[in-house]
């Protein structure tokens, strides 16, 4: 990485420090200092398995001798440690993990960890429910009152031509089965 490059994190960082005001007493050189001591910078980033600069417990400012390099996920876990969530913000923060979408392995784990769990726990839904939902999955609701473009039209129809010119055929003229 250039000087330029890892100048442009250098301030960035001494920004996010300016903005949450907590003071800064890092130069560049000894900011740099401190990655290149730990050897972690190739792996540097926000996700769990990548390396922060972290002070411990969010105490004290940023300095040479109040920041260590860790893993994104053990900082987070020492910032939450021992604290009681309220219920309201256990909801806002399921909403929020709504639609995400997880890595295969991540999957896995969450489906052996759920293996032999009932779900709804009893939850019955209402007649009235039951009905709504029903009347919601009747018909074709795939495209309906929408056309596509002619230009689009157009597309679909050389890449269908496209692809029957490539396929082989026998001698009479039919289609030979994709191997």
């Amino acid at each position: 990485m250039l000087y330029k490059e890892r100048r442009k994190l250098y301030l960035k960082h001494r920004a996010r420090a300016k903005y949450r005001n907590i003071s800064w007493l890092f130069n560049y050189v000894t900011w740099w200092k401190k990655w290149c001591e730990s050897g972690k910078w190739d792996k540097r980033g926000k996700k769990r398995d990548e390396y922060v600069m972290s002070r411990p417990e969010d105490k004290g400012p940023y300095a040479p001798w109040n920041v260590r390099i860790c893993l994104a996920g053990e900082n987070i876990r020492e910032a939450h440690f021992d604290k009681n969530v309220s219920e309201i913000t256990r909801m806002k923060i399921s909403r929020s993990r709504l639609g995400m979408k997880f890595s295969e392995t991540t999957r896995k784990k969450i489906s052996l960890a759920r293996k032999g769990r009932p779900t709804s726990l009893g939850y019955e839904h209402s007649t009235e429910a039951k009905e709504k939902m029903s009347l919601a999955k009747l018909g074709n609701t795939h495209w309906l009152g929408r056309k596509h473009k002619p230009e689009a039209k157009e597309k679909m129809s050389l890449a269908a031509t496209r692809n029957v010119s490539k396929r082989n055929r026998d001698e009479k003229g039919c289609f030979l089965p994709k191997l």
